[in-house]
């Protein structure tokens, strides 16, 4: 009886198969397609990217901004909004080199940060003998004395910029490459608040530098500052509505970001980085001409370099599961009523799935992913993996392309493979959070490719390859145009996925002279929390960083580790040394722990500082 009831289910799944393809296989994908456009894809590129920085904060993540909203609303999408909300950012005021001998002044920009520790100099600034140290290592120093002087190196040099460091060097200044590769990026900062300022300039400016130095000896005097500030963004909305009366209740959201990183903060063009907001934008165009039988949101997610800012600031408005989260949300959005030519605030449809696109263009190939390595979820989204590769195999065939060379199942991979093997290095996507929310969520990522450019001063337009990111976006048209229109896509889950993510609300405090409760205040501090494995994930940084308000306090809501790590450090902005640091003694680690289990959904903690003067070891 069991051998009989496995070959029934066996031969009727082989059914539904089979009809499901017969069904794809009567549209015209290649037609209804072909009005993805590469050109606009391209344009999109070109506008995110042609700005000195699209990092949140900066000119060029505003311009940015702009450009999707004003994209939005001329593609015709229903009650464009924006949701606004703030991140902690390390922001360039500016900085340069000048060769006291004629004169000279030189534009310089400020690293990332060494944890908190930013590049700025004393109000002053610096001056000293500039030496060059080729690629750092101790050979390159013969015959030379490091401490007290500015040492020019090449970028390319791996971490070796931490030997003049130790040798005393006064600051570190990087010559901008022909290339580079993101690896070159991550090794030029550290996760502890070393205090050695570190700097990029221009490969003409470096050059000639080298000139300088090939005639003999030459002094140097630089200034320079960055400092943390909590600046706005926006999150940026958009509705097609659905059209058919039975699916349209069902609401999928298509999302990507559109902000940028860069190991040079003011430096950050991002145009590899805009390739998943470029296929969004093409998306909505493409969903605007053949509506969708369920509705879409479309939306535009910034901060997402800063440990997922963005995606988190839209689910605590609008897609919480737990209290105390659900009375604190929005639940609403604004909606424009057409027969009274006014706009109203509606409760907001609860979310059926989530659909990321972090893509990128080296290659043509995409994966789709449940942003999760658990088992529990492998089950649960095992059949959204088995309707995208039948739908697949349809589109593929008609756009003419290999389907085994199309899309990947990352849900379920086959012949051993993992997800890992699919994306060369670690990435942080956004589905990740959201599926830490209960809500069903897929990413469709970009597969073998390394994103070598990607948090680099050197991801600019021409690497991006239009051809690959063109063809991606028209497959995903014909993929996401059958299954949104697919009444059986959704299937009927017996599993119910739980809201996990956690808050913690922080205070940075120090003692008062006369008391032994440390209930002061420590104004414009930098609360810093450890909870990832990796200091950087392509772009995207594991610490979560904010700037704390005149109280003191705090608040990061994205959490989603049992054990973490709280750190305060507050910085002087006049010499730009930490004069304030955790109190690692009885009254300060022993009494209030920084290392903590966050075993509460929603958790109060502090982390005392103390005066100090920083010493580098």
């Amino acid at each position: 009886m069991q051998l009989k009831t496995t070959w029934m289910g066996t031969f009727l799944g082989w059914i539904v198969l089979m009809a499901v393809s017969v069904g794809y296989a009567d549209v015209d994908f290649s037609g209804l397609t072909a009005g993805v456009r590469a050109d606009r894809i391209q344009g999109t590129v070109e506008a995110l990217s042609d700005v000195d920085s699209r990092v949140v904060g900066y000119p060029g993540h505003d311009k940015a901004a702009q450009f999707v909203l004003d994209q939005f609303r001329a593609i015709g999408l229903r009650d464009v909004q924006t949701e606004e909300f703030t991140v902690s950012v390390p922001m360039d005021k500016g900085a340069h080199l000048q060769v006291l001998e004629d004169g000279r002044q030189m534009r310089l920009f400020g690293m990332w940060p060494n944890l908190v520790r930013t590049p700025s100099l004393p109000l002053e600034g610096i001056h000293g003998d500039l030496i060059y140290g080729k690629k750092g290592w101790y050979s390159d120093f013969n015959g030379m004395g490091v401490e007290g002087r500015v040492v020019l190196m090449d970028f390319n040099s791996s971490n070796n910029w931490l030997n003049p460091a130790m040798l005393g060097a006064k600051a570190i200044v990087f010559i901008e490459p022909d290339s580079t590769v993101y690896m070159e990026a991550e090794d030029k900062f550290l996760t502890v608040p070393l205090s050695v300022p570190r700097f990029w300039i221009g490969k003409e400016d470096g050059q000639a530098l080298l000139e300088l130095l090939q005639r003999g000896p030459a002094q140097v005097a630089m200034k320079g500052r960055m400092i943390w500030e909590r600046v706005p963004a926006k999150n940026i909305l958009g509705w097609i509505p659905g059209t058919d009366p039975e699916l349209k209740d069902d609401v999928i959201v298509l999302e990507s970001y559109y902000d940028g990183m860069s190991v040079v903060p003011a430096l950050a063009p991002s145009a590899e980085m805009s390739s998943g907001i470029a296929a969004l934008l093409e998306l909505a165009h493409f969903f605007r001409e053949h509506p969708p039988s369920r509705t879409l949101l479309f939306l535009a997610t910034t901060g997402h370099h800063f440990g997922l800012r963005g995606i988190d600031a839209f689910l605590q408005r609008h897609d919480r599961k737990e209290d105390p989260f659900i009375e604190r949300m929005t639940k609403s959005f604004n909606r424009f009523d057409e027969r009274t030519g006014e706009e109203k605030t509606e409760e907001g449809p609860r979310i059926k799935l989530f659909i990321g696109l972090d893509l990128s263009s080296k290659t043509d190939e995409l994966g789709v992913w449940n942003s999760s390595t658990e088992f529990y979820f492998k089950r649960y989204f095992a059949p959204y993996g088995r309707k995208f590769m039948a739908i697949s195999k349809e589109v593929s065939k008609a756009l003419g392309r290999n389907p085994k060379h199309t899309l990947a199942n990352g849900i379920s991979p086959e012949s051993g493979m993992s997800w890992e093997t699919y994306v060369p290095g670690d990435i942080s996507v956004d589905s990740e959070l959201v599926l830490a929310t209960g809500t069903p969520a897929l990413s469709f990522v970009t597969i073998n490719d390394a994103r070598f450019a990607v948090d680099t001063p050197l991801d600019t337009p021409l690497k991006v390859n239009i051809g690959n990111l063109t063809r991606q976006v028209r497959f995903l048209a014909g993929l996401f145009h059958a299954a949104f229109g697919d009444p059986e896509f959704f299937p009927d889950f017996q599993m119910r996925l739980k809201d996990k993510l956690m808050t913690l609300e922080g205070s940075i405090m120090t003692f008062p002279r006369r008391s032994i409760v440390p209930d002061r205040p420590r104004k414009g501090a930098v609360a810093v929390l450890h909870n990832a494995k990796k200091k950087s994930y392509k772009g995207v940084r594991g610490e979560f960083y904010e700037v704390v308000d005149d109280e003191g306090r705090f608040e990061i809501s994205r959490i989603r580790v049992r054990n973490v790590e709280l750190e305060g450090f507050y910085m002087d902005p006049y010499s730009g040394h930490i004069t304030y640091a955790p109190e690692r003694g009885v009254q300060g680690d022993k009494s209030y722990p920084m290392k903590f289990a966050m075993d509460w959904r929603y958790k109060k903690w502090m982390t005392v500082v103390f005066p100090c003067i920083g010493t580098d070891f």
